[in-house]
């Protein structure tokens, strides 16, 4: 059975996906969409299981789904942000090797990999098989599709690992999404009309 968290945003917000979380604080480049695939998706690796794909390919899908999700959705793709990829992937490993599924201190992370934020979040899944499988998991779950759909981020980073965090689910895989927003970088939209429309 799969699990999902989903990051406080500071302002703290909780969502088990695991709770979507979000912080702000108070003082890359978006990929490209193919051809639709046999599943309707324009991202290459969709439905591939992540065990079948290198951590570049499958953290490379997930990046394209949640662009798909935003521009479906009318809102201005999110640069990749390698520092936050970093953030997610060492939060990633430290989950499935202490089996431990929790957002643990995510404002002092991504501070820790150089992001000064205005806002940050995160989204967090195990034992979803593919790409496709994981962000349709944080997009039926209000909080985590708030973080995809917000129009506070301007940048984000994922990371993945073939491994479940056992315990919490005993298909293959776990995931995350680290989102921000810079301190100083204005946001690129104010509708806030999809993510109040979560989950979807």
């Amino acid at each position: 059975m799969p699990g999902f968290s989903n990051t406080p945003r500071v302002r703290l917000a909780r969502t088990k996906c695991l709770t979507a979380l979000a912080v702000a604080l108070i003082g890359g480049v978006a990929p490209s969409l193919g051809t639709a695939n046999a599943a309707g998706h324009r991202c290459t690796d969709a439905t591939t299981a992540a065990t079948r794909l290198s951590p570049v390919a499958a953290r490379s899908a997930v990046r394209c789904l949640i662009n798909e999700q935003r521009a479906d959705h009318g809102l201005p793709a999110l640069r990749s942000s390698g520092r936050l990829a970093r953030s997610a992937q060492s939060w990633i490993n430290k989950l499935v090797v202490t089996d431990a599924f929790d957002h643990g201190n995510i404002a002092a992370r991504v501070l820790a990999a150089g992001v000064k934020f205005a806002y940050a979040g995160e989204d967090l899944a195990t034992g979803q098989a593919t790409p496709s499988q994981v962000v349709s998991v944080w997009m039926a779950s209000p909080d985590h599709c708030r973080n995809i759909l917000s129009p506070e981020f301007t940048e984000f980073g994922t990371g993945v690992s073939p491994h479940p965090i056992l315990g919490w689910a005993t298909g293959p895989s776990t995931w995350a999404a680290d989102f921000a927003r810079p301190l100083g970088h204005r946001a690129r939209s104010h509708n806030w009309r999809p993510a109040n429309g979560c989950p979807y």
